[in-house]
């Protein structure tokens, strides 16, 4: 849901509203990892490339991209 909440405000032009949501998701799914929530995450941040340099933006892809280490870890568990 927070996913879909960043793309209507990506979509909206509010960028930083959309970065606040995909950071809570990432919260969210780094407590519970749900596949489609990721790639609802991934296709919100997509709608915001316009908007690459900002800081808001930059914290998402921060945080978005220190996934690789938390995925690798939770395919062990399967």
């Amino acid at each position: 849901m927070l996913a879909d909440l960043a793309t209507v405000e990506a979509r909206a032009r509010r960028p930083e509203d959309a970065c606040r949501h995909l950071l809570a998701a990432l919260e969210q799914l780094r407590i519970t990892w749900y596949e489609t929530g990721m790639e609802r995450v991934r296709e919100a941040r997509g709608l915001l490339t316009e908007w690459e340099d900002t800081v808001a933006v930059r914290a998402v892809d921060d945080r978005l991209y220190s996934w690789p280490a938390t995925l690798s870890s939770l395919q062990r568990w399967r």
